[in-house]
């Protein structure tokens, strides 16, 4: 009977050391796919590396050939310019014969809030206009637009941002109708300042310079309606009329400027030989570049 009983603990004994073994096994086997889930893991994280080395790279490449292609462009509207000039027997780009805004652009601003307590839209423009070539400016402003390829609700709409919406059109307005009541101010202007002959150059419509606008108008953060009407006064009309209306909306709408947009304004500015006034206007809403 002892013996049964000591053959028996014996057998149990023996089940417990399988047992045992098999769940060493089990452990070895758990510790091994550990083993190759940390180095499948480890791999991923590198790999993961890896690929963020890659893109910031490829993000870095991108950057220089962004900026080396607006060098390249910047670099031809100089050489652009510099040819013509040379070729013109021209050596100092022609002043302006004021250093403040003008035009459509200067009096878009005169719009304010409290406008109407000033009259009719013909006495805020006289009040813009203050000498000859301020009465052509308007006159030529107004006739470009009028003659453009600019449908009179673009017109409309551009106009009313450039005010900040504090001139609404009535029913029976169109855009037209509001330009022609401007030129017919700067025609009347000239009659009491005297004739002048409206400020023109053929290097402020240079396909290099122009194609500089054009890029400006399309990475500014303005709506798309808006780009779009002066991306078309750009190309059909005057690029340099698109790009004062350029600044006039980033103030009119209070749409900031990026440090490189600063940059490159501050060079059409001066190919336009607009004075220091005009791109001082937006100064204050160039963005920290931290």
């Amino acid at each position: 009977m002892e013996n049964r009983w000591k053959a028996a603990e014996a057998a149990l004994r023996a089940n417990q050391a399988e047992g045992d073994a098999d769940a060493a096994a089990r452990a070895d086997r758990d510790a091994d796919a550990a083993e190759e889930s940390a180095a499948q893991a480890e791999f991923s994280a590198q790999y993961a590396h890896d690929s963020a080395a890659s893109a910031d790279e490829s993000a870095a490449k991108a950057r220089d050939s962004a900026l080396a292609a607006g060098k390249s462009a910047t670099e031809a509207a100089d050489l652009a310019i510099a040819a013509w000039n040379d070729v013109h027997g021209r050596d100092m780009p022609r002043e302006r014969f004021t250093d403040f805004d003008f035009g459509l652009t200067r009096l878009a601003g005169a719009f304010h809030q409290d406008w109407g307590h000033a009259g009719e839209v013909e006495d805020v423009a006289l009040g813009c206009v203050g000498s000859s070539e301020g009465a052509a400016a308007l006159e030529h402003d107004a006739s470009l637009l009028m003659g453009s390829a600019l449908s009179d609700g673009q017109i409309e709409l551009l106009w009313e941002a450039a005010t900040s919406e504090n001139y609404r059109f009535g029913p029976s307005e169109s855009g037209r109708d509001l330009l022609g009541r401007f030129q017919a101010v700067g025609r009347d202007g000239q009659r009491t300042h005297g004739s002048a002959r409206p400020e023109t150059d053929p290097l402020w419509e240079v396909p290099q310079l122009r194609d500089r606008v054009l890029r400006a108008v399309g990475a500014a953060p303005l709506p798309v309606e808006l780009r779009e009407v002066l991306a078309v006064c750009a190309r059909t009309v005057s690029a340099e009329l698109a790009f004062r209306l350029l600044l006039r909306l980033h103030v009119a709408g209070s749409a900031p400027v990026a440090p490189a947009a600063w940059t490159e304004y501050q060079e059409i500015n001066a190919a336009f030989t607009l004075g220091e006034y005009v791109i001082e206007t937006v100064e204050y809403l160039v963005e920290d570049p931290r």
